[in-house]
């Protein structure tokens, strides 16, 4: 019988306050592809709307996912599936800087080849 071993992905979770109106990393794939399962958004302001760009940065061109998606207070959004490939960002650039915009990714990296 012949058993075969298989690098397994690790899952991870990061988490960020958007403090500022500029493109904020969340992640980099420094490292190799990175897949990400879910990106919450979610806006904790009882009393404002706020403006959300979810790009994916390449080092020179931003692809946008979302752009000034008005998010309504005490609401968030769920965006799911994508890949970011090696060497590019995920960014997130919010409409104000008073930091009630709150980031939640699930992701996996792929178990390092060796």
């Amino acid at each position: 019988m012949t058993f075969y071993s298989l690098p397994i992905a690790t899952r991870t979770v990061t988490v960020k306050r958007i403090t500022d109106t500029n493109a904020t990393t969340i992640l980099s794939a420094d490292n190799g592809n990175i897949e990400i399962g879910l990106i919450h958004i979610a806006n904790v302001d009882g009393a404002a709307s706020v403006a959300v760009t979810v790009d994916l940065y390449d080092g020179t061109t931003a692809t946008k996912l979302t752009d000034a998606y008005a998010l309504a207070q005490k609401t968030f959004i769920d965006l799911e599936g994508t890949v970011l490939l090696n060497g590019w960002s995920l960014r997130i650039t919010s409409g104000d800087a008073d930091g009630q915009l709150h980031v939640v990714v699930q992701h996996t990296a792929a178990a390092p080849r060796g």
